[in-house]
C-alpha cells in the first residue's frame, strides 16, 4: 500500500497548522498581556470617568479604539474581556472587538503599501467603521445589552442595566509586585485563549489540506456567490490581518474563463468573439476547465510602464520559482538584463536566488514571497540578498542597490576552522582563475592563474599509465616534494579496484601532519570521503585529500590540494566547485 499520498498530506497539515499558529500566537500573547496590564494598572474608577455616556458616541468611539490598542483578531478577544470586566459598555466593547482587527495603525499600513492610496484603503476604513458602529449601536438599544454575553465576560459591566459594581479599595502594592500580576494574569489569559487558537488552526490547517482553494473558487461566480466564497476562503486561510490586504492581492482582477489554453499560453491574451483583448492569461488546470487570466484593468498600467521601459516589480531577472523538496528552494535565474540592479550586484543566469530581505523564497513552490517583497519597497531600495552559485556551488551574499555578490561560504575554511587550523600569517594576494585542462582534454578545473605550472600527462605509477591526471601548482617539483608551495593533483582511473576508504588509508601524512578527521562528500556528480591535515612541517601547511566515485562507479577520481594561505583556502573552493571529468 502506497502511503506517500497521506504522508505527504500530513506533513502539509503540520507546515500550515505551524504557520497559522506561529503567525497568531504572538499577537494572542500581544493581547493578554494587554489584558493583565488593564486589570492591574487600570481602575474602574478612571475608566468609568473616561467612557462616554451618549449611546451614538460609545460604540463610535469604541470601532476608533483600535488606534490606542493595536491588536488583531487573537489579541482583540481577551483585552476586551477584560475591557467588560473593567466597566466597559457592551456597546463599546462589541464596536472595538469588530473594528480594532482592521482599523489600527499596524493594518492600515499594510493596506497602503499591498495597495496605495485609493477607494480599496478609503474603503477598508470607512465600512469597517460603520460597520463596527452599527453592530454597537444595536447592542446599546438593547434594553439589557450585558444579557446578549456569557456571564463570565458580563460581570461587572457599566452602560447595561444601569447598576453599579462595588469596589473595595486595597492597600497599594509595590510597582514590581503590580507588573509580576499582570503577566500572572497575562499568562493564564494565554493558555485559556490558546486552546481555542489551537482549535482553529487545526480546523483551518484540516480545510486548506483536504478543500484546494482552486475548488473553492471555480464554486464562486457573479457577485454574489464570489463575496461567499472569498467570506469561506478568508476562514479558510486563516490569516492574520496584519497580512492579509497583501493575500488579497492574489486575486484582485483575476478573471476564470473557460476558454482552453495550453502550457506555454501564459502571458498571452484573453480575446472576445469580436476580437477585444480583455484580460493576459496567467494559470490553468485542463483537468478541471479552469483558467484565469489577469483582468485588463490591472494589466494596462503594467503595460504602459514596460512600454516606458521602466522595470514594474523587476530587479532585471526572468527567473521561475523552483522546490526540490529537499531542502532547496529559491527563483532560478533564465537570464538578467544588462544595466538591471541584478546584473549590477553580480546575478548571472543558472543562479539561485535563495533569500531576499532575510526570507528564504519559493518554500511554497512560488513566487508569491519574492513578488511581495518586490511589491513592498521601492526600485532604488537596498535589499539584502543570497545567491546559489550552482555550477560552482557557492553560496554568495550581497544586496540589490548596495553590496556586490561575494562568496559566502567556504568549504575549505569551514574544514579548516572545524579542525582549528589556520592559514599561515603573512600577506597573501587575491588569485584570478583560468579554466586548466589535461593533455587528453577529458579533465578540467578552475585553478588560479598564479599557478603557471601546468602537468596534464598520465597518471603514472610504477612507471606505467593507470589513468589521467592533471596538476597544477607556482612550482610543481615544490608542491611535490615540501610543504612550503600550494598546489593541486586532480587524477582519474579504473585501475584501482579499491574503496574510497581503502584509498584515503593509503595517503598518510601522520609524520608531518596532524590528522582532523574523515568526512563524507558529495556534489552534483560525485559521491565520496575526503581526509584532512594540517601542521604540516615547518610552513604549518594544510592538505585535503578527497576520493570519490560518479553515480555509476565507472572510475575513480582523487584531488589532493595543498594549502597555506587564504588565497589557497578560496583557491581550494573554486576546485572543488569545478573540477570534472567530461567524455
Amino acid at each position: 500500500m502506497d502511503l506517500t499520498p497521506v504522508v505527504e498530506q500530513a506533513t502539509n497539515f503540520t507546515t500550515v497548522f505551524l504557520g497559522i499558529f506561529i503567525e497568531a500566537a504572538p499577537f494572542l500573547l500581544l493581547g493578554t498581556v494587554a489584558s493583565g496590564l488593564v486589570e492591574v494598572f487600570v481602575k474602574r474608577e478612571d475608566l468609568m470617568r473616561l467612557l462616554p455616556r451618549n449611546r451614538l458616541l460609545a460604540p463610535l468611539l469604541g470601532g476608533l479604539m483600535g488606534f490606542a490598542f493595536p491588536v488583531c483578531e487573537c489579541g482583540v478577544v481577551p483585552l476586551t474581556r477584560r475591557l467588560f470586566k473593567k466597566g466597559l459598555p457592551v456597546s463599546m466593547g462589541i464596536a472595538f472587538l469588530l473594528a480594532a482587527p482592521i482599523l489600527n495603525p499596524v493594518v492600515l499600513a499594510s493596506t497602503l503599501a499591498a495597495y496605495g492610496w485609493g477607494r480599496i484603503l478609503v474603503a477598508r476604513f470607512v465600512f469597517g467603521l460603520l460597520i463596527a458602529f452599527i453592530v454597537g449601536l444595536i447592542f446599546s438599544l438593547s434594553p439589557s445589552p450585558a444579557a446578549m454575553l456569557r456571564p463570565q465576560a458580563a460581570l461587572p459591566i457599566a452602560g447595561g442595566a444601569g447598576e453599579a459594581a462595588v469596589t473595595v479599595e486595597a492597600r497599594p502594592e509595590p510597582f514590581r509586585s503590580r507588573l509580576k500580576g499582570a503577566l500572572r494574569i497575562a499568562g493564564d489569559e494565554f493558555f485559556e485563549m490558546g486552546r481555542f487558537l489551537v482549535i482553529g488552526s487545526m480546523l483551518a490547517a484540516l480545510m486548506q489540506t483536504l478543500v484546494p482553494q482552486s475548488a473553492l473558487l471555480a464554486v464562486g461566480s457573479g457577485p454574489l456567490l464570489s463575496v461567499l466564497v472569498m467570506q469561506v476562503l478568508a476562514y479558510v486561510l486563516s490569516v492574520c490581518s496584519t497580512v492579509d490586504a497583501f493575500l488579497s492581492l492574489a486575486f484582485v482582477g483575476v478573471v476564470q474563463h473557460d476558454a482552453s489554453i495550453n502550457p506555454g499560453n501564459s502571458g498571452g491574451p484573453l480575446i472576445t468573439a469580436d476580437g477585444r483583448v480583455v484580460a493576459v492569461n496567467y494559470a490553468g488546470d485542463p483537468s478541471a476547465s479552469q483558467y484565469f487570466a489577469i483582468a485588463r484593468e490591472q494589466a494596462l498600467p503594467v503595460i504602459e510602464r514596460l512600454q516606458e521601459r521602466q522595470n514594474y516589480l523587476s530587479i532585471g531577472v526572468n527567473g521561475r520559482a523552483i522546490n526540490t523538496g529537499e531542502g532547496l528552494s529559491g527563483i532560478w535565474v533564465a537570464s538578467v538584463k544588462s544595466g538591471s540592479p541584478a546584473d549590477t550586484a553580480g546575478v548571472k543566469a543558472g543562479d539561485i536566488i535563495t533569500q531576499l530581505e532575510g526570507l528564504v523564497l519559493s518554500t511554497d513552490g512560488t513566487m508569491s514571497d519574492y513578488c511581495d517583497i518586490l511589491r513592498t519597497h521601492e526600485a532604488e531600495e537596498t535589499l539584502n540578498l543570497e545567491v546559489l552559485r550552482f555550477d560552482t556551488e557557492e553560496v554568495l551574499a550581497g544586496q540589490l542597490n548596495g553590496r556586490p555578490l561575494a562568496l559566502s561560504f567556504s568549504f575549505a575554511r569551514e574544514v579548516a576552522e572545524d579542525a582549528g587550523a589556520a592559514p599561515s600569517s603573512g600577506e597573501a594576494a587575491s588569485y584570478t582563475y583560468v579554466t586548466i585542462a589535461d593533455d587528453s582534454g577529458y579533465l578540467k578545473m578552475d585553478a588560479p592563474s598564479q599557478w603557471r605550472q601546468v602537468d596534464g600527462s598520465a597518471w603514472q605509477r610504477d612507471g606505467e599509465a593507470i589513468g589521467l591526471s592533471l596538476t597544477a601548482a607556482p612550482n610543481i617539483d615544490d608542491f611535490q616534494q615540501t610543504w612550503g608551495t600550494p598546489g593541486v593533483f586532480f587524477g582519474v582511473t579504473d585501475q584501482i579496484d579499491l574503496t574510497v576508504a581503502e584509498v584515503l588509508d593509503n595517503f598518510d601524512y601522520n609524520e608531518d601532519c596532524t590528522y582532523d578527521q574523515r568526512r563524507p562528500y558529495e556534489d552534483a556528480v560525485y559521491t565520496g570521503s575526503y581526509d584532512f591535515w594540517y601542521d604540516c612541517g615547518s610552513s604549518e601547511a594544510m592538505m585535503l585529500v578527497l576520493a570519490a566515485r560518479p553515480a555509476d562507479q565507472g572510475y575513480l577520481a582523487v584531488v589532493m590540494v595543498q594549502m597555506l594561505t587564504d588565497a589557497d583556502l578560496e583557491a581550494a573552493d573554486e576546485i572543488l566547485a569545478s573540477f570534472i571529468m567530461s567524455e
